[in-house]
């Protein structure tokens, strides 16, 4: 981060509720490209211990003011070109908050395009257009002044045409108006409907055939306010692109209008809307063929070229339409026998038949898309409580062409508001300017409100999507390791088999093969003794399934092995999400790791390492390809790939690398390296030898002392030439050290024995008592020597912070293990779980795969994960599904119903029987549309001549009877007479302890409640 512009601290402390001094001191941090995990964990004293989160909270609102404030730079200089800056106008630009309140006092000032209002203002009607406004020296004859702007030349025949212009000039105006789009805008919020419905064949079709000329409702320009009535030119491009600040131009290329093959495709790398799950692609799925070009591919060409006729037919016979090979004596038998007519007519044919298969394709993809939001093709909800899920679900269903998307508001009422606010009652030309208000909330007004309240949501719903997953991906990546254990990983597959790779504790490969679940008997007899083979031979304690294509088939397969070839081997199987497992395979730092291994098997050593090991392997992937999220292909790229990028730092450094062992992927995101410095430290690694102390990283090339000050802390290395090395002390820090152990008498031999004997302790999964948790707690041991000194005392006599010297201490008494070991392990089956059996009170073991909005996915061995709603999940009210699971945890779950048509399972997480019983709610009837909701007009019953109504039911409350609050008694110091009495109600307990009579006329005095109310609700009164 580099600092361009000065920002107001003050103001910034005060909302981030910070101390000034630590804000201060973490933004020069950031400034001088300090990593937020460094600034958090090593510059405790600085900014007074904040967290992480706060900390990235603070870096990104210094970004967002600086970015802001160069707006207002850019802005003031545009409008003091053109010498309309005010000092009023100055002052409200450079005290605008946000960048939308900015845009909006910027919008009258703003380049516009070539418009209706800016062709009339070219023609000299804006003078006409003042006077028209303008109420106290209004015009005479409104028709008489537009009469003298008539000319030829300007394109203006008449006075008609002459007001027209006057119109548009005026609109553009009136949709100018911050006030008016404030209000319009609550009113959006307040009482708008957001409602969608099913869009039919007839009318996709007609909407990919206008497809370059149609925009996205979500991606149109937040104040491209004329865009329903004018297209032209833009006047000063720089400045409409100095916008985006307010309208990323990234959601103009996210939502474009595509083909429904387009989207039938991307939907089979996107979530499922109603699993909300990553489907995994068949791998005997191969790309598409282009049928229009079959013709032109093989037959025009060769037979332009001087080709035989024979030469053609040979390249007929090459396929089918079927896809399947036809041997050449066939076609000739075809040929004489009259079938095949000529190879011109054939390679036609061939055409049309592929045609036609890829028309069935893409109509059965449709369909099972079509599927897909089924629950929102009668859906309407209130705009202020849609969930964020079902926004990203209805702008994909609009994507996609299957959903029509409209917001339902009361039109009439706004046009009144609007009228209201723009026109004076007593307005000479009042019939005139309702009239312009009209078209301009019409044309202008309500299709730009609405664009901006459908970005509004979308924007709210994107950036919480970006947090659940980053939510999910810091839960995968911190998932425990399964330390030194030997693993089988299995990449299962129909048509290739399933790949078989044996990995010994250190990820490193063994030995390969392939095993069929489809084909001759011989051939899957072979794949299975080779399986158990592989297994007896290296001594494998785990197998690792991908979730793929096959898994279930595999998991059966490997469970069979277990039963009986396998039944007295101490060996079980996992399900492991292999999302991102064929983009490791295929991308530069599988080949450059796996140099001679087929890119499946890449694919499978991805699948285990991944169980071994989930962090180091997982940061090789590009984090949006890790199916956890909620819809993050629905998302914009850049913001996405930003928080995750973070996340992932934060995981790396939270758990720390091995400097002897980590590869150039783990290493590239600890803090204050990168990805040229990540390879020439394993390079450095790989020509020198092991590293033997924190101090050789500075003879890295490239690793300087501001580099090796930011990453040293978080490289560790065990068995090296100093214990300290081990630990998270950083190495600044190491002279403190020798002074702390110089004042409490403890040597280094005797701490690498306390140190050695705790980590030995923890990796007996001994349980420690409270007292023990931080060291020896035995008179005289190191951590009662610890515990007796006064933190603040030895750090003034030391001259080092507080909070370094309590992270020193804790460094010296607890033994540096990984956080991630105490976390529960994998769950190993030797059984499987069919969809059959599962029966509504099951109970089951599972691993929650992903955490979303309305509940958590989880894995109990079937194809399709379970799902746990929200309000399955806990005996109580749930708000946020992260409070109580993450993905990776271990879930005790009871099977509530199991669709078998649609393979969904429904499970709860609160055991049957325990459940508290909920009150019935009943049915809400079907909101009607404002339309109907908004009674005829009706005459007034007063008038003259009109019967009053009186069928008509008196308008009022249901007024619902409450519980009576608990009685507050009256104190003794009340009874007295020495203090007032609080409410009526502890008059009527000073009446009734005293037993003093209550007369009707105190009864009367009293003032009336409303019902419902109990009597410790009336106002105080000065009453003693």
């Amino acid at each position: 981060m580099v600092a361009t512009t000065p920002i107001d601290f003050d103001a910034l402390a005060r909302r981030l509720q910070v101390s000034i001094a630590a804000l201060t001191a973490t933004v020069e941090m950031l400034d001088d490209a300090h990593s937020v995990p460094f600034i958090t964990r090593y510059r405790k004293d600085q900014t007074g211990g904040l967290d992480e989160e706060k900390i990235r909270e603070i870096q990104q609102e210094v970004l967002r003011l600086r970015v802001l404030e160069e707006r207002k730079q850019k802005v003031l200089k545009v409008i003091e070109s053109r010498q309309t800056l005010s000092a009023e106008l100055e002052a409200k630009i450079r005290t605008a908050a946000t960048a939308k309140e900015l845009e909006e006092i910027y919008l009258p000032f703003r380049p516009k395009k070539q418009t209706l209002a800016t062709l009339a203002r070219q023609r000299g009607l804006d003078v006409l257009a003042e006077q028209v406004l303008q109420h106290d020296s209004p015009l005479p004859d409104l028709k008489s002044a537009a009469a003298l702007h008539v000319s030829g030349e300007e394109g203006l025949t008449s006075a008609e045409q002459v007001l027209v212009g006057v119109g548009y000039l005026l609109a553009e105006g009136f949709q100018e108006r911050i006030d008016l789009r404030a209000k319009l805008h609550a009113m959006y919020w307040e009482t708008g409907i957001l409602r969608s419905e099913r869009m039919e064949e007839s009318a996709v079709e007609s909407a990919l055939d206008l497809a370059p000329a149609t925009h996205d409702v979500v991606g149109e320009d937040l104040l491209d306010h004329d865009a329903a009535s004018d297209n032209d030119i833009v006047a000063d491009s720089d400045i409409v692109a100095d916008s985006d600040i307010v309208a990323d131009s990234d959601i103009a290329a996210d939502n474009e209008v595509v083909s429904d093959s387009d989207v039938a495709n991307d939907v089979a790398a996107d979530n499922d809307v109603a699993a909300g799950c990553d489907t995994m692609p068949d791998d005997n799925e191969g790309p598409a063929i282009d049928s229009e070009n079959v013709a032109e591919a093989s037959g025009s060409t060769t037979l332009e070229s001087g080709a035989s006729i024979e030469t053609a037919t040979e390249s007929v016979g090459k396929t089918t339409s079927a896809g399947e090979a036809v041997p050449k004596n066939q076609l000739a038998q075809q040929s004489a026998s009259g079938k095949l007519k000529s190879p011109i007519r054939s390679l036609r044919a061939l055409a049309v038949e592929r045609k036609k298969s890829k028309r069935a394709a893409k109509h059965k993809k449709r369909e099972r898309l079509v599927q897909s939001f089924k629950d929102y093709f009668r859906y309407s909800e209130p705009m202020r409580k849609i969930q964020h899920h079902r926004i990203l679900a209805i702008n994909r269903g609009e994507r996609s062409r299957i959903l029509r998307v409209v917001i339902d508001v009361d039109q009439q009422k706004m046009r009144e508001a609007a009228e209201l606010m723009l026109v004076p009652l007593e307005h000479p030309h009042r019939e005139f300017l309702s009239g312009v208000v009209r078209d301009a909330m019409q044309r202008l007004i309500l299709p730009s409100i609405e664009r901006e309240v459908r970005r509004e949501l979308t924007e709210a719903a994107e950036s919480h999507a970006i947090t659940v997953f980053a939510r999910n991906l810091r839960s995968l990546l911190l998932q425990p390791p399964l330390r030194h254990q030997r693993i089988l990983a299995v990449d299962p597959g129909f048509r290739s088999g399933c790949k078989l790779v044996a990995l010994d504790e250190c990820g490193n490969v063994l030995a390969q093969g392939v095993v069929h679940l489809i084909g001759s008997d011989e051939r899957c007899r072979k794949g299975r003794s080779e399986f158990v083979e592989l297994v007896r031979t290296h001594s494998l304690r785990g197998i690792a399934i991908g979730n793929g294509t096959a898994c279930r088939e595999a998991e059966r397969m490997v469970a069979d092995l277990l039963a009986n070839e396998l039944k007295d081997v101490d060996v079980g199987y996992t399900i492991v999400n292999e999302a991102g497992a064929s983009v490791y395979s295929t991308s530069q730092v599988g080949r450059e790791e796996l140099p001679q291994m087929d890119a499946t098997l890449r694919g499978a050593v991805s699948i285990g390492r991944r169980l071994q090991d989930p962090l180091s392997e997982l940061v090789k992937i590009n984090p949006a390809n890790i199916g956890v999220g909620l819809y993050q292909h629905d998302v914009k790229s850049r913001p996405l790939s930003t928080t995750l990028d973070a996340v992932v730092e934060s995981g790396v450094n939270f758990v720390g690398v091995d400097l002897n062992t980590a590869s150039p992927s783990l290493l590239r995101y600890v803090s204050g390296l990168n990805q040229l410095t990540a390879r020439r430290v394993v390079e450095y690694r790989q020509q020198n030898g092991r590293f033997r102390s924190r101090s050789q990283l500075k003879e890295v090339p490239g690793v300087g002392e501001a580099t090796f000050v930011q990453a040293a802390g978080f490289l560790k290395i065990t068995d090296g030439d100093n214990l300290l090395d081990a630990t998270w002390i950083h190495p600044e820090s190491y002279s403190t050290v020798e002074k702390v152990l110089e004042k409490l008498d403890i040597s280094l031999s005797e701490l690498v024995q306390h140190l050695s004997s705790r980590s030995l302790q923890t990796d007996s999964q001994e349980t420690a008592r409270p007292a023990d948790e931080s060291g020896d707690s035995k008179p005289g041991g190191i951590a009662t020597r610890l515990s007796q000194w006064n933190v603040a005392e030895m750090a003034a006599q030391l001259g080092v912070g507080e909070l370094t010297l309590s992270d020193i201490l804790s460094g010296l008494s607890r033994p540096p293990r990984d956080p991630r070991e105490d976390l529960p392990k994998p769950i190993f089956r030797r059984e499987v779980v069919k969809l059959e059996d599962l029966r509504p009170g099951m109970q089951l073991a599972g691993t929650v795969l992903n955490v979303v909005d309305f509940g958590a996915f989880v894995d109990i061995g079937l194809s399709d994960c379970g799902l746990v709603h929200v309000s399955r999940l806990a005996d109580r009210f749930v708000a946020d599904p992260h409070d109580i699971v993450t993905p990776g945890d271990i879930l005790q779950v009871w099977v509530v119903n199991v669709d078998k048509e649609r393979r969904r399972v429904s499970l709860t997480a609160v055991q049957p029987g325990t459940e508290k019983p909920r009150p019935e709610r009943s049915p809400k009837p079907p909101q009607p549309t404002h339309q109907e909701r908004r009674p005829p007009h009706k005459p007034h019953s007063n008038r003259p001549g009109q019967p009053q109504r009186q069928d008509r039911p008196r308008r009022g409350k249901t007024v619902v009877a409450k519980s009576p609050k608990p009685v507050v008694p009256i104190s003794e110091a009340m009874r007295d007479g020495k203090e007032p009495m609080r409410t009526f109600g502890d008059l009527m307990q000073f009446f009734d302890a005293t037993g003093a009579p209550r007369t009707e006329d105190a009864r009367d005095s009293r003032p009336r409640k409303k019902p419902g109310r109990s009597e410790g609700d009336a106002p105080a009164q000065g009453t003693s």
